[in-house]
């Protein structure tokens, strides 16, 4: 928390001084008028800089002061793992250079002495540390040569030895600085810093000094013998010393510059320069928030952005007091009055500080603006205007146009609202123009457009109406220009002595013609548009009628007037059915009849559309009939198609006997042989009946026999398949074999496989009078059969064996394995012996016949384990004893056994022995499995396990005793 209770109570001190001025002295400094109020007031500085070097200390109260860099309270010890002693701070130090201490508390003690500084141009960063000498080391630091700084340091507590001791900074040489440090509690007999003579152009920047007493003599705070010693921005409070109590100065070449010193007698042969406010009159909006600011520097120009300033507001119109106030210089003051009209008495607490006067005016919140208005004109001085209600009267100042480039136009007030300038721009184009008011930044400002444009040129042009394909010679008449362009459908055309165009080589329709000016210096390019018209010409078609017969072929005889018309020509049939024409003029005669042929001309972008009808007769004509002489293959069906036009079907006779037919087609049912065949056309109704005859002869068909050669095995039966073509030949196939011993073949085609070897069978189709005899041998070779055998899987207990008989044909006999190994066979019988459990392979081969091969085919032996055996016998033992149980086994290598649920049991193993301990007396189950071996299964068996109980014994001794005996 901020502590600010020194500044607060000089503001108040000041403010009843200033209350207490009398009302001549107020009217002395204050200057005013019913029209235009002004209060005095001092020059302004402007642009002040402020570097981080040059940061200001919040002077508050006496114990805690706080630093705009880092925001240290000073005075407050810091946590005590950053703590170290005076000679860690020897030993960060050394002889100097360019150091930031690394901790925030640094105690001295009784053995420490000063720390002497001797590198030119060192810089010391306390770093927000604080040294507390505690009442130990009489000089701190020892500055000995040029241009030391010591910063950002707080010392205290430095009231070592008499008071012929030092100062807490004691500086040798010329150019030290002494900045952002804090001296607190001390007593020296030379104050807190010393600056002997050749000790000159040192600076104290933004220290605090407080309770700080010269021991000797002097002052408590600063004691200076050198020239031209600067103290910038420092606080002073509750020093004291013999000659003053803050600065002592023996040269009188010392200036405290904006510095407070709250103590009475405070220096001696000191410059006091106070420091400037810069505050201007404030107009504002009532209740927008905005803020008086003030720009606080010390005299040598370093911004103080946190220098505390008192404000005493008076009302304008009968001087009474409306406020006091306060704010630090660098956040301003929130301006928070009614409406009305106020002066303010601005004053701070730095030393030599002379109050001065700023005016207050608050306005109605009423939402201000200026809207400047838009303009387009032709004239390049135009009347710039802008709408505001800013309330000139009560505020002043003046509204400004601002132009493009920068430079502003005072404005002149018209009437209500309204504010005026003249201008002349220079060039024609558009100008943004802005505005803004003297003394009133809270208007919302609107700029707008100022479009300065030359004046139109004129064009005097009609629609243009042509017939194609005519041209013209078109003059334009215009104004304001030099001479003109010309396009028609966009594309440029050629202008002839300036202002005529030739308009020519147009096709019939409608185009735009643009026109457009070449302006002189004073007005604007323009373009005019019209319309040109060019009609479409009329055409003629000359064509005369026609004679056809039946399917002749003509082309439309025709011509265009004019002879050099040139498009499309379409023809159109009101009865295609006659007539038919094609796109291209040519006609066809389809049918006997007449028919209307039109002529279309279609026309184009030049030429009108025309049409011309003609007339076209189609005369009858003989229909025909083609019939070449036949020589036909016979076929159960057979029959031939005529070729025929002009008929709708024909009457046939063979030999003078009618045939049926089916359109053009005839029907033959006849045998093999030679015939006359007679046909008349039936005609259509454009045609006349023709009679033709020709002779057919009918051929016997050759057949063939198709069949493949065919590999059958021993004693295989199989049906021939063969393919007589044509398949429709009728008659009687045969078969026979040339070695029926080993392929034999039956009436029916069946043949059977008798023994190995190779026979052939003949196919023979015997024919008749209309097909031919034929016939097709095919090799027939008979291979071995394989033999057979059927074996199944066989399932036996381990120490048995067992005989497996297999069934066979085509064998004389069969051999076997077991496992690969050769296994005993008697005839099909195969001797299995005593094998391990597990899953064995039994593989048996045929010892095949004559006409058969061997194969071999693979079973399974499933040889199962057995159980093993096994016996205990129940344990009966005392507790706390150990009993043991007998097994005897057969199958397995031993026993595992447990006590069931009797975890901590002991069991022991050995051989056929079980031993059981470690058991309560009571009842319980033993469990006991044996470990088979490899061809049995495990076994489990329990016995009972009896612990008694143990007998109890009792003893006890004889006891003698005598009555009473401790009375």
């Amino acid at each position: 928390m901020k502590y600010k209770s020194i500044i607060l109570i000089l503001s108040i001190f000041i403010l009843f001084s200033i209350a207490s001025v009398s009302a001549g002295e107020v009217d002395d400094k204050i200057m005013m008028s019913d029209e235009n109020p002004e209060i005095e007031s001092t020059p302004i500085e402007n642009d002040l800089k402020t570097t981080d070097d040059n940061q200001v200390l919040s002077k508050a109260n006496d114990d805690k002061l706080e630093s705009m860099k880092d925001n240290e309270v000073i005075g407050d010890d810091s946590d005590s793992n950053t703590s170290a002693t005076f000679e860690d701070l020897r030993n960060e130090i050394g002889p100097g250079g360019i150091i930031t201490l690394t901790h925030k508390l640094y105690t001295a003690g009784p053995s420490d002495y000063p720390i002497d500084i001797t590198w030119e141009n060192s810089v010391i960063n306390g770093n927000g540390a604080v040294l507390d000498l505690n009442n130990t080391v009489d000089t701190a630091f020892s500055l000995r040569h040029k241009n030391i700084t010591m910063k950002n340091l707080t010392i205290k507590n430095g009231n070592y030895g008499s008071e012929e001791s030092g100062a807490l900074i004691y500086v040798y040489y010329p150019d030290a600085k002494i900045l952002d440090c804090n001296f607190i509690n001390n007593r020296r007999a030379y104050g807190a810093i010393i600056i002997p003579e050749d000790s000159d152009n040192s600076v104290v920047t933004n220290c605090t000094f407080i309770n700080n007493t010269a021991g000797k003599q002097l002052a408590g705070a600063i004691n200076t013998l050198a020239r031209n010693i600067v103290v910038t921005n420092c606080y002073f409070s509750e020093n004291s010393g013999h000659e003053c109590n803050d600065i002592y100065s023996e040269a009188y070449s010392v200036t405290a510059d904006t510095c407070i010193f709250k103590d009475v007698g405070e220096i001696y042969n000191v410059e006091v320069v106070p420091p400037t406010v810069n505050a201007n009159d404030f107009i504002t909006v009532n209740n927008s928030g905005e803020k008086l600011t003030f720009d606080l520097k010390t005299n040598s120009g370093m911004s103080v952005e946190n220098g505390n300033i008192s404000i005493s507001v008076y009302n304008k119109n009968n001087d009474s007091l409306i406020g006091e106030y306060s704010c630090l210089s660098g956040e301003g003051w929130t301006v928070n009055l009614p409406a009305g009209f106020y002066y303010a008495i601005l004053n701070t607490e730095y030393a030599g500080f002379e109050a001065i006067n700023r005016t207050i005016t608050v306005i109605p919140n009423i939402g201000y603006y200026i809207n400047v208005t838009p303009v387009t004109t032709s004239s390049k001085t135009v009347n710039l205007t802008a709408k505001s209600n800013i309330p000139t009267d009560i505020i002043g100042g003046k509204l400004v146009f601002i132009l493009p480039n920068g430079d502003e136009i005072n404005g002149t007030y018209d009437s209500k609202d309204t504010w005026w300038t003249m201008h002349t721009f220079e060039d024609y184009k558009t100008y943004e123009i802005n505005a803004t008011y003297t003394n009133f930044k809270m208007a919302t400002v609107n700029s707008a457009t100022i479009t300065v444009e030359k004046a139109n040129s004129t064009i005097y042009l009609d629609d243009i109406v042509l017939d194609y394909p005519e041209s013209e010679t078109v003059t334009v008449s215009a104004e304001g220009a030099t001479s003109i362009t010309a396009k028609i459908d966009g594309k440029p055309i050629i202008v002839v002595d300036t202002f005529t165009i030739q308009i020519s080589d147009l096709d019939a329709g409608n185009y735009t013609l643009a026109v457009t000016t070449i302006p002189d210096e004073t007005h604007l390019s323009v373009t005019k548009t019209v319309t040109i018209t060019v009609n479409k010409a009329s055409v003629k078609i000359i064509a005369f009628d026609l004679e056809l017969k039946l399917d002749d072929k003509s082309k439309v005889n025709y011509a265009l007037e004019p002879e050099d018309t040139t498009g499309l020509i379409n023809f159109i049939s009101d009865n295609p059915e006659v007539a038919n024409v094609a796109s291209d003029g040519n006609i066809t005669a389809l049918s006997a009849g007449t028919a209307n042929i039109t002529i279309t001309f279609k026309g184009n972008k030049n030429y009108e559309k025309t049409t011309k009808t003609i007339k076209v007769k189609v005369n009858k004509v003989n229909s025909t009939l083609i019939i070449p002489s036949q020589e036909l293959e016979y076929k159960p069906s057979l029959n031939i198609t005529v070729d025929a036009t002009g008929a709708t079907g024909i009457i046939t006779k063979i030999d003078g006997e009618d045939t049926k037919t089916d359109g053009f087609t005839i029907e033959i049912p006849v045998d093999a042989g030679t015939y006359t065949l007679t046909v008349t056309t039936i005609p259509d109704k454009n045609h006349n009946p023709v009679t033709k005859t020709a002779n057919i002869t009918v051929n016997k068909v050759n057949t063939i026999i198709g069949a493949n050669d065919l590999e059958l095995a021993f004693g295989e039966k199989t049906k021939l398949i063969y393919l007589l073509v044509p398949e429709y030949a009728e008659g009687n196939i045969t078969f026979s074999s040339s070695n029926p011993e080993v392929a034999n073949v039956s009436t029916i085609g069946e043949v059977t496989a008798v023994s190995v070897g190779t026979a052939n069978i003949t196919i023979t189709f015997e024919g008749n009078k209309n097909y031919e005899k034929t016939n097709k041998t095919i090799k027939i070779k008979v291979d071995k059969a394989n033999s057979t055998i059927s074996i199944g899987p066989s399932v036996v207990d381990y120490g048995n064996s067992l005989n497996v008989t297999a069934d066979t044909t085509g064998a004389k006999g069969i051999t076997a394995k077991i496992d690969g190994e050769n296994a005993k066979v008697d005839g099909f019988t195969i001797e299995i012996p005593v094998l391990d459990a597990g899953i064995h392979t039994l593989t048996v081969t045929t010892i095949p016949e004559e006409n058969y091969n061997a194969v071999t085919e693979n079973a399974t032996i499933t040889v199962r384990k057995v159980n093993s055996t096994l016996t205990v016998t129940d344990i009966t033992f005392d507790y706390k004893t150990k009993g043991i149980a007998t097994v005897t086994f057969t199958g397995a290598t031993g026993v595992k056994a447990t006590v069931i649920n009797q975890g901590q049991a002991n069991v022991t193993v050995n051989g056929t022995n079980i031993t059981v301990s470690n058991l309560n007396a009571g009842k319980y189950t033993l469990q006991v499995t044996t470990i088979a071996e490899d061809n049995y299964n495990p076994i489990t068996k329990t016995a009972s396990i009896t612990v008694n109980k143990l007998k109890t014994t009792l003893n006890a001794k004889s006891i003698a005793t005598v009555y009473n005996v401790n009375k």
